[in-house]
């Protein structure tokens, strides 16, 4: 099945990498001719194109991203509550108890992670 948008892409990105190869053809006329002002044109369109397919690239980038969807990443600091228990030694219904008070301390304002 193709890709609509990574085709538009790969389509946008081809064309300008043959615009810029005939930006490089077009310097290396100006050197041949000892052309500064237009050299330096040449110069300022290819550094347009290179600009022009960096943020390409970037907004490629992103649509990949939006199309994997990102698993949680499990932190050694997130622990289940029956984790947290073995850990700490502690009954559930202490651990329990627990919770509730930091949730009140943080409804509180009393409390920042």
């Amino acid at each position: 099945m193709s890709d609509f948008y990574y085709e538009s892409w790969a389509t946008k990105m081809s064309a300008l990498s043959a615009a810029r190869a005939s930006e490089l053809a077009l310097l290396e006329v100006a050197r041949h001719e000892g052309d500064l002002a237009g050299a330096g044109d040449v110069i300022e369109r290819i550094a347009d194109l290179d600009a022009r397919a960096v943020n390409l690239r970037n907004i490629q980038a992103q649509y990949e991203r939006s199309q994997t969807p990102q698993m949680p990443v499990r932190r050694e600091v997130d622990l289940t509550p029956d984790e947290a228990c073995r850990m700490t030694g502690c009954d559930p219904d202490t651990y329990n108890r627990g919770v509730v008070r930091l949730q009140q301390l943080k409804a509180m304002g009393n409390y920042r992670d």
